[in-house]
């Protein structure tokens, strides 16, 4: 069943846009110097999902950026996991994953592979199918906890399993070595 969102988020505001363009344009123009003395707290983040919003441009897969889809009930087989586990069920009003695919898959990306399995418990129980793009290997709570689980409809996925196909694009091995450069800055950027 296609889920329709009931709108998407204003990532065209101004102030938003201008707070990260110059950080965005320093990563992508290689100038590390200007990178770091321009950066703030999320700077890693927020350059993360322009690279994956690169990706899907690059692999030619449609989307929509940040859709908003109003709270439904929960499937019955998400409220059963997280009680057999005890863990806490994330309900939200509404939910603002980062990409929507042509498919009705919403899509995240983050940093961490542990806040990646998290996000799980944020966005699993709404989403007809879910994909977490990651960077950084990890350990952690969320990671030990669904590493061993096949969930039905969601699926944590390192960025680095998309680099073959993104090496048989023209521009895909600079974008590679986008994301690796990014990579490498961890504990150096924000």
């Amino acid at each position: 069943m296609l889920r329709k969102p009931n709108g998407y988020a204003d990532a065209s505001d101004s102030r938003t846009r201008k707070k990260w363009a110059p950080i965005i344009a320093a990563f992508m123009q290689g100038d590390l110097d200007r990178l770091k003395s321009l950066q703030r707290t999320g700077t890693r983040g927020r350059i993360f999902m322009r690279l994956v919003e690169e990706i899907w441009k690059l692999l030619e897969q449609p989307y929509r950026l940040e859709p908003i889809f109003y709270h439904c009930s929960p499937a019955p087989w998400y409220i059963d996991f997280v009680a057999f586990h005890r863990v806490k069920l994330r309900t939200h009003p509404f939910y603002n994953p980062d990409f929507l695919l042509y498919d009705n898959t919403w899509v995240e990306a983050t940093l961490s592979e542990n806040t990646a399995y998290a996000k799980f418990f944020r966005y699993g129980h709404q989403a007809p199918r879910l994909k977490v793009v990651w960077l950084d290997e990890d350990v952690g709570f969320y990671k030990s906890l669904c590493s061993a689980v096949a969930f039905p409809n969601a699926e944590a996925l390192n960025v680095a399993t998309l680099f073959p196909r993104m090496s048989e694009c023209k521009g895909g091995d600079l974008l590679i070595q986008k994301i690796s450069l990014l990579k490498s800055l961890k504990g150096i950027v924000l």
